[in-house]
């Protein structure tokens, strides 16, 4: 009985190794699965192997992966690492992202000028769909420091997205920039743009700004 139990653990043990991820692509899968069951320590053991196979294909995906998980765990510096790996090995739809995170990150660590040329940098990429959510980030940012005329700028870049999240917000903020601006009239316009949008934030930040003006 001893003997039959022994075999049937050994042959376990092999089943599970041979079950074990071992590629890039399969760590990297494997820290997806950890991650929507919760399992973060998991997930990030994961990805960090991912990317310790060298696997040029999976290396940004993986380092980008980190870098979020890491950052919603409060574990700055280690995701600004990872972040950084994803920005340098990356096509556009990683590295742009993890541009846009490293400057949401610079932010919180009080660097206002590290955020803003994370965020331009990203603008000045042109990309249709991350550029405007670094436009919307950036205008903020250049709200908060005074900078009104370069905030206007930046935004209109933003206003046409297709994104209505983005559109919206793009809109109000620049409502808000000519509302206290004293520019009244244009404000209005932003404002009523920014309802028409249908983002949640951007429609109740804007019927406050049109309630402001009458």
């Amino acid at each position: 009985a001893q003997r039959a139990a022994r075999e049937m653990m050994r042959a376990a043990l092999e089943q599970s190794a041979e079950r074990a991820p071992s590629s890039g692509a399969e760590l990297y899968n494997a820290g997806t699965e950890h991650l929507r069951a919760g399992r973060v320590d998991e997930a990030c053991a994961a990805f960090r192997a991912a990317i310790e196979t060298g696997d040029p294909e999976v290396i940004p995906h993986a380092a980008a992966a980190l870098g979020e998980t890491l950052a919603g765990q409060g574990a700055t510096e280690l995701a600004r690492d990872a972040l950084e790996l994803a920005r340098a090995s990356g096509p556009p739809e990683i590295a742009l992202p993890a541009l846009t995170k490293l400057g949401l990150l610079a932010i919180k660590d009080g660097d206002m000028a590290r955020a803003r040329g994370c965020f331009e940098e990203v603008v000045a990429s042109g990309h249709p769909t991350f550029a405007p959510q670094a436009a919307v980030n950036l205008g903020y940012l250049l709200v908060e420091q005074g900078d009104a005329a370069a905030a206007l700028t930046v935004l209109a870049t933003a206003i046409p997205a297709a994104d209505r999240q983005v559109a919206g917000r793009a809109s109000y903020l620049t409502g808000f920039v000519l509302h206290i601006g004293g520019q009244h009239k244009q404000a209005r316009g932003h404002y009523e743009r920014a309802l028409a949008s249908g983002d949640p934030a951007a429609v109740e930040q804007a019927r406050h700004g049109l309630a402001a003006l009458d």
